[in-house]
């Protein structure tokens, strides 16, 4: 129990104890941020120990480099190769560290193990330099022959030290950008807030929830990408609401750190009872939480909790809410999906994704604001779509460039027409924002708040960027790839969630969406980058350049290109237009021994590929003039640190035998190319991790193969798959041997599934795939996969995803049961019975399913409320889907999709029901052959069935019919609720 403490003339009463859960709760939280403190000292002190080992490496080197007299060396070439290489990387870390002298990102979750490796290589260098100055005195003092180093030692240890010096942490020492400490941003975000379009519908439904929930605190959780609008319909939820409801109303900016949460605590504390606390840093945690919460308890209020960023921060400041049944709410925004769901995991929330505004809506928003009407305006027709184009459906910046415009035309006179005679020379210069002018000041301006907290590992991945051409357009598999062979991520997982969170915040976005969702993702799909947010992330670093372009190069004078300058010696170049005089730059700044990743591609001609002798990547993917004889001088040119090579879409038609003396090699690309062959040389790559040789005019692959031990993708054929229809039996028991394969796609006919032999040979080897974490079979039509069955009792248990197209089982294979990590599962039964269920919904990591039903329900498939607890996407395909979900059932699933086909006339009551309690569900889609099944009465009664369902949802859903949008908002009970609540107006409490 606290005492009663008298802090000036403020007298604080002793609060109630929490309740066992609460405090439990409290205390784990507490004692994370212990722990995370505790992290970061640590790596404090780790980083002050690893620069000083580090740093006093460069000098003892250069004294080896000079030992022996004029004309003598302690090293050989090979050697004294190696050795500069160590040198230049310890120059070129060493430099920036120069200027950060304390660790910013200690937290960072892999920061401390970073520093360990580093402090461990300066160790094993010093140690390597310590014996070679032993012997170099003993042999100076016997006459005896100079000290050679082992090369294969000296390889290893630079190799070493690349990577490790290259790490992700090594972005992570100092900020691209300045941190946000909350608070302090919420006013200028309420002032600048986008005007709301489109959602009046979705709204009206949101505040009927807010209203009519009941009497026990309520959370709604708003996410989505910066500028789209959260804070805006947020507060524009509170304003209706508080037309009806009389409320104690706050606003509090949640834009801060854990490590901050203290002062944060007080900041809360502040805005809810208008005072202050001097002693804010030495205020003890849990008598600011009981405080705060004390002081709330009478009280029915309203509090928006704007920008937050951290799930930690709330796992904290939710114990200052109590609920005590007077209708309080919280509505929530953040940019995070994963933080939206958290905060309402504990109350019966609701979490609402709010989306880019369609077209139609972006267009009224910019010619509305613009103009004030969407008629009889001076925009032209191009500059508008660009505009609309550069801004994706983000209303901040839609109105930014609007802004832009208003200003414009308010700064000169109209002309007869009511048009702005200089008009047409803005809208050009609207036009060049795609090819990298000075952003408007409003654009600028909307980009800062868009940008402001992004992490430093998006930060660096986003500068990376740069190195593909604008308007660059990628699949997901291939940019993961990347990042990983330069050494931007730690792991394929991590790349893959800063993918996702890059889509989340709207900065990748999806090319030509064909309208029907894609659960999987490993599909081939394209992205691209908002080139406005690079442009503008590129712009405003404090850094020196990360990616050097070639116009950036030809545009610097020599000098400034010095490890002593701002300016750092390139590292990762990319050339995509021709430059006047590439060999001349190169020998000016001595491009040769500094680079480390180039990329070439277009019309670029005359560079001297064989002069890069350091490359860890070469990126040649879509360069018009790449010859073969180019790529044999490539292999010729002793790039042992060369660990990614692509010639993908070149007119390479031959791979020579010199390939295998790219011996360090862990990626090679060939795709889309002209490569009919393989040499045998390629199979002594010890090394290769991802051999890609998807659309080549290979067509048949050696068995030689299986001498690729380290293996992990082997991509063959046409565009996603490795056909074994033409390979003969050998060939698939050899695949066996590969037992580092990690993922493979394969394609057999209905014959092979139906040929015993090849049944055997076939589960033998996946047996072997102890590694295997992604298999995707594509069958014959009709085939069955029965034989599969085999695998029960060993199955690839390491499996993350399994898909079977085509081929079906007659029920859900006993052995999946096992598989403990599987996310992704697509296959098709004939029957579904109930303990069948239970396998699927026991998968404790299963994300995404798509079922195949192949038979109709003779009952209701029943979704009980256990099981399915981490599914966020479910696709069913079925002539009559008969399914019902109970209340509680898949409590986080996103993404529901219906796949209809014309059955027997059914019962009315065999349709899908319960949707109404999925409670996190955001996304309805229904498919069907609008030809063959638009006059079935089955498909009549889904459709109607699914848009009562959907009406009925406490939230708005997004219900999409054949890839249209149907808005469905019952507007009826919210004008009822409203005249109710007109009535019976509920005073403050």
């Amino acid at each position: 129990m606290y005492n009663h403490v008298q802090h000036g003339k403020e007298l604080i009463i002793a609060p109630h104890h929490f309740n066992e859960r609460v405090e439990l709760q409290l205390n784990a939280a507490l004692e994370l941020l212990k722990e995370k403190g505790e992290v970061e000292e640590a790596a404090e002190a780790l980083f002050q120990e690893a620069f000083e080992s580090m740093h006093s490496l460069p000098p003892r080197l250069s004294e080896l480099f000079a030992a022996g007299g004029p004309g003598r060396r302690s090293t050989t070439d090979g050697d004294r190769r190696w050795l500069a290489f160590i040198e230049k990387e310890l120059d070129e870390f060493g430099l920036p560290l120069t200027r950060y002298r304390r660790l910013e990102h200690g937290g960072h979750p892999h920061m401390v193990k970073w520093l360990r490796d580093l402090k461990e290589q300066a160790g094993g260098i010093g140690e390597l330099l310590d014996q070679c100055e032993r012997t170099e005195r003993a042999a100076h003092n016997c006459c005896a022959n100079r000290p050679r180093f082992w090369k294969e030692e000296i390889r290893y240890m630079a190799e070493q030290l690349y990577h490790t010096l290259n790490d992700p942490c090594r972005y992570a020492v100092h900020s691209w950008t300045f941190e946000s400490h909350g608070g302090e941003e919420l006013h200028e975000d309420r002032a600048a807030t986008p005007r709301l379009v489109g959602i009046d519908g979705r709204m009206k439904k949101l505040l009927s929830w807010l209203l009519y929930a009941g009497t026990r605190l309520r959370i709604l959780s708003i996410f989505g990408s910066g500028g789209i609008g959260k804070t805006a319909l947020a507060m524009e939820l509170q304003r209706r609401q508080s037309q009806h409801h009389q409320t104690h109303v706050y606003h509090i900016s949640a834009a801060v750190s854990l490590s901050k949460i203290r002062s944060f605590l007080c900041y809360i504390y502040q805005q809810i009872t208008g005072r202050t606390i001097r002693e804010m840093e030495t205020a003890d945690t849990k008598l600011l939480i009981l405080r705060i919460r004390e002081n709330l308890q009478p009280k029915r209020y309203f509090i928006l909790i704007d920008d937050l960023r951290d799930a930690s921060v709330w796992g904290i400041i939710k114990h200052v809410f109590p609920d005590n049944n007077w209708s309080s709410r919280i509505v929530i925004t953040t940019r995070l999906g994963s933080v939206a769901r958290s905060c309402c995991s504990d109350l019966d929330g609701i979490v609402y994704k709010l989306k880019p505004l369609n077209e139609s809506d972006s267009t009224q928003l910019l010619m509305t604001t613009a103009f004030g009407s969407v008629k009889d305006v001076c925009l032209p027709e191009g500059s508008r779509d660009l505009i609309l184009r550069s801004c994706n459906g983000i209303p901040l910046l839609i109105t930014a460039f609007a802004d832009n415009i208003k200003e414009q035309l308010q700064t000169a006179a109209p002309n007869s027409y009511g048009q702005s005679p200089g008009f047409s020379g803005r809208t050009a210069e609207l036009h060049s924002v795609e090819e990298g002018p000075q952003l408007p000041d409003q654009v600028r301006c909307a980009l800062t708040r868009i940008c402001r907290d992004l992490p430093v590992e998006l930060m660096t991945l986003l500068q990376y960027m740069r190195m593909f051409p604008r308007g660059y357009m990628f699949e997901k598999d291939y940019l993961v790839m990347k990042w990983m062979a330069k050494g931007l991520t730690h792991s394929e997982g991590e790349a893959e969630c800063h993918f996702s969170e890059l889509v989340d915040r709207n900065i990748f976005t999806l090319v030509l969406p064909t309208g029907e969702h894609n659960l999987d993702e490993a599909e081939p799909c394209r992205w691209q980058v908002n080139n406005l947010m690079l442009q503008f992330i590129s712009s405003t670093t404090r850094r020196p350049a990360f990616v050097f372009t070639g116009d950036m190069l030809t545009s610097l004078e020599p000098p400034t290109i010095r490890p002593s300058s701002e300016l750092c010696m390139p590292r990762l170049v990319a050339l995509h237009s021709p430059e006047p005089d590439i060999q001349g730059l190169m020998h000016t700044i001595d491009w040769g021994e500094n680079v480390r990743s180039l990329a070439v591609s277009g019309i670029v001609d005359q560079v001297p590929l064989n002069k890069f002798n350091y490359l860890v990547m070469l990126d040649l993917e879509d360069w018009k003039n790449l010859k073969d004889e180019d790529l044999l001088q490539i292999c010729n040119s002793k790039m042992y640190l060369l660990r990614y090579l692509s010639v993908r879409k070149t007119q390479i038609s031959k791979l020579p035998p010199q390939i295998k003396e790219l011996c360090g090699l862990r990626t090679l690309d060939v795709s889309h190319t002209q490569i009919s062959e393989l040499p045998s040389q390629a199979f002594e790559l010890d090394h290769l991790i991802k051999l890609d040789l998807r659309s080549t005019k290979i067509g048949k692959l050696s068995e030689k193969v299986v001498g690729l031990q380290k293996l992990q993708y082997l991509l063959v054929g046409g565009d996603t798959t490795l056909s074994l229809i033409k390979y003969p039996l050998s060939f698939t028991a050899a695949l066996g041997d590969l037992a580092c394969l990690r993922v493979l796609t394969i394609t057999c006919s209905f014959q092979q599934c139906a040929d015993e032999a090849y049944q055997d040979v076939w589960l033998s080897s996946v047996k072997k795939w102890r590694q295997l974490e992604s298999l995707t079979i594509h069958c014959g039509l009709g085939s069955s996969m029965e034989f599969l069955q085999g695998l029960t009792s060993d199955p690839p248990e390491k499996l993350q995803k399994l898909k079977v197209t085509n081929g079906r089982f007659v029920s859900v294979p006993q052995w999946i049961k096992r598989l403990e990590h599987l996310s992704f599962l697509q296959i098709t039964i004939c029957k579904l019975a109930a303990d069948e269920l239970t396998i699927l919904k026991d998968l404790p990591k299963l994300k995404s399913l798509v079922l195949g039903l192949e038979f109709i329900p003779r009952e209701k498939i029943v979704f009980e409320s256990e099981g399915f607890n981490e599914l966020l996407e479910f696709s069913v395909e079925c002539p009559v889907p008969w399914l019902t979900f109970r209340q509680g059932a898949m409590p986080k699933l996103e993404f529901l999709q219906l796949k209809l086909c014309s059955g027997p006339a059914a019962r009315r009551d065999s349709v899908p029901s319960g949707i109404r309690n999925l409670r996190s569900i955001t996304d309805l889609d229904l498919c069907y052959n609008q030809k063959w099944c638009h006059n079935s009465s089955s498909v009549k009664m889904t459709v109607e069935a699914v848009k009562e369902e959907v009406a009925k949802h406490r939230k708005p859903i997004s219900l999409v019919i054949n890839g249209t949008v149907h808005d469905v908002i019952v507007l009826q009970e919210y004008d009822y609720l409203l005249r109710r609540l007109a009535s019976d107006f509920i005073p403050e409490i």
